[in-house]
């Protein structure tokens, strides 16, 4: 019999393995579903299979029937090319997230998959087969607790990209000065040290001269501006990312911005004063919308 690793057609590759042929053999110096497994990340499935230019992808679907068939996958994860292979894995679906908010940062873009009801359904598909391949994933002999942390979380944060998506793009409307909600959920909030704010009352402004929606809480001490899109739902605004966010230590007022302005800024040091001049320019953006309310 033939090794697996030499079949090349799908069909007879699964008859293989029908009539015993070992999915836990060898080929080309290691495990054979670690050459499936590396052959089949190599590259992203750019059609999706209705698609008249998608192709099957051989190697997954090979892949597929072996774990169908009881293939042994701790290879992929104990092997000497493990940090190799998780590697993949982890890029594969960090790129799949990265083009996702790649994507949907366009405003026609966001047009196009929210009038499409088959976008909408793809976004969904998205959602489901991650939340499979994470509980595929808890069930796998994985020797090391970080690894399976950092898989967690990359499962949870491209499902969540999901679902703000779809928040955002299943609202139209257009967001005005005055317009409150009860918190703000995005993607990214590394640069809000405090998160607890995000739970609090938000207050539209109004849009800036880039397209991004100025927002304030705490009573006019926290601004920031949303950007790539953003929706509400139950009373909550959903954004895809966060463009800027100044921390002014108490509330401010027009006024108040203003006379910062006017004073001198005397920064110890180049990137003290790469910060300030940033400052001053967001500090700026948020004046005209004030004024434009």
């Amino acid at each position: 019999m033939k090794k697996l690793g030499s079949v090349e057609s799908i069909e007879d590759f699964i008859l293989a393995i029908a009539g015993g042929a070992d999915v836990n053999g060898t080929w080309k110096g290691g495990p054979l579903i670690e050459h499936y497994f590396t052959e089949a990340m190599r590259h992203i499935v750019i059609y999706p299979d209705s698609h008249p230019k998608s192709k099957p992808d051989i190697n997954m679907q090979k892949l597929q029937a072996m774990i169908t068939a009881g293939a042994d996958v701790a290879p992929l994860f104990s092997s000497e090319y493990e940090y190799y292979e998780y590697g993949n894995l982890v890029r594969l679906i960090t790129r799949r997230l990265e083009l996702l908010k790649i994507v949907l940062s366009s405003k026609k873009a966001q047009g196009i998959v929210s009038s499409d009801s088959d976008y909408m359904n793809d976004l969904k598909a998205l959602d489901k087969l991650t939340q499979w391949f994470h509980e595929i994933f808890l069930i796998l002999s994985v020797p090391e607790k970080k690894k399976q942390g950092v898989f967690n979380m990359l499962c949870e944060k491209i499902r969540n990209i999901i679902k703000i998506a779809e928040v955002c793009l299943s609202d139209s409307r257009t967001f005005s000065s005055g317009m409150t909600f009860d918190g703000v959920t995005v993607t990214e909030t590394g640069c809000i040290a405090d998160k607890s704010i995000l739970n609090g009352r938000i207050t539209c402004h109004g849009i800036t001269n880039s397209g991004e929606l100025l927002v304030s809480m705490g009573n006019m001490r926290y601004f920031f501006t949303l950007k790539d899109g953003w929706g509400e739902k139950s009373r909550r605004l959903y954004a895809l990312s966060i463009g800027f966010y100044i921390d002014f230590g108490t509330p401010v007022t027009l006024e108040l911005l203003e006379k910062m302005l006017s004073e001198p800024a005397s920064p110890k040091g180049v990137y003290a004063a790469l910060a300030e001049q940033e400052k001053r320019k967001n500090i700026k953006k948020i004046i005209s919308v004030l004024k434009s309310e």
